[in-house]
């Protein structure tokens, strides 16, 4: 996605995560708010628009259902795609459903699409959670070999586990050894 100058906008936290190349970052909107400073974001619909500098062509999608959840919260069920040349008029392009599942999931379209605007729209998920969450959007690219001009590469980081059946400590352990006490 980066390679092709996409542009991500969503609601909820870390709409970026949806395209940086990290499957252990996630985007995730509708969720009940954890700590100060976070708000509840509007419960479903939740769209996504990537914006891309020029038309892409494109087979399909890639979605990387977050990682760090084993009640796979956010996942996301039915979905619908639209497509637009300018950002302002679209028009459903597919839709369908997901499993809930850890694996990727790949959504293959009838044709080969070439559009500047992409909008991906969660519109339900499984039993009564609210949210939707994604670790990765990428495209099925079908266009001409993209150069390598990328400086550096993607930092892959640990992310902590969400699940409340889970206690990973306070934090991480120490890298050095305490000093030791003076006989």
């Amino acid at each position: 996605m980066r390679k092709l100058g996409a542009t991500v906008q969503a609601p909820g936290d870390n709409a970026n995560a949806l395209i940086d190349g990290d499957p252990n970052t996630y985007w995730s909107a509708g969720e009940p708010p954890r700590g100060r400073g976070r708000s509840m974001t509007a419960l479903r619909p939740h769209e996504v628009v990537i914006h891309f500098p020029k038309p892409v062509e494109m087979t399909g999608l890639a979605l990387m259902p977050r990682q760090n959840d084993r009640d796979h919260q956010g996942d996301i069920r039915g979905y619908v795609i639209a497509v637009s040349d300018d950002g302002q008029s679209w028009r459903e392009w597919s839709r369908g459903e997901l499993a809930s599942t850890w694996e990727p999931q790949e959504l293959w379209f009838t044709k080969i699409l070439t559009t500047r605007y992409l909008k991906f729209t969660s519109q339900s998920g499984f039993g009564a959670d609210p949210s939707s969450a994604l670790a990765e959007l990428a495209v099925l690219y079908a266009g001409p070999k993209l150069a390598d001009n990328i400086a550096a590469p993607v930092e892959y980081r640990r992310s902590k586990s969400t699940s409340t059946d889970i206690d990973e400590g306070a934090g991480s352990p120490p890298t050095t050894k305490p000093p030791r006490a003076k006989p």
